[in-house]
């Protein structure tokens, strides 16, 4: 199989094959003090709780049934982002029970629609 060709990292300006790990390191670091902790973002303790019950009430992951996959929650999802909402955080129907795998691509879609 063949493999990437070197090619020159925009920012850095490094040779590279595939993406660059030092830029992408640094834009992670930089990220995650923008983001911050979760426990910084409002996941408490009361939150873990209420996640767990949520989930109980609802132990399919609501985007795969919807799509006619039964794959099990992970996650309590805010349906308009916490971070662009938070007089939303805590309101039941700004949330839906998904697996990991759906809520990663949620954030993602959050983040080309709302910024990040």
């Amino acid at each position: 199989m063949p493999s990437k060709p070197s090619r020159l990292c925009p920012r850095c300006k490094r040779v590279v094959k595939g993406a660059c790990e030092q830029c992408n390191k640094q834009r992670e670091t930089q990220y995650d003090k923008w983001r911050g902790t979760s426990r910084e973002r409002g996941y408490t303790t009361e939150w873990d709780a209420y996640s767990v019950s949520f989930r109980a009430q609802r132990p399919l992951c609501e985007q795969c049934e919807a799509n006619g996959i039964l794959r099990e929650s992970k996650v309590v999802d805010h349906i308009k982002p916490a971070a662009y909402f938070p007089e939303l955080f805590w309101e039941p129907s700004n949330h839906r029970a998904l697996c990991v795998s759906c809520n990663t691509a949620k954030s993602a879609s959050d983040v080309r629609t709302y910024g990040g």
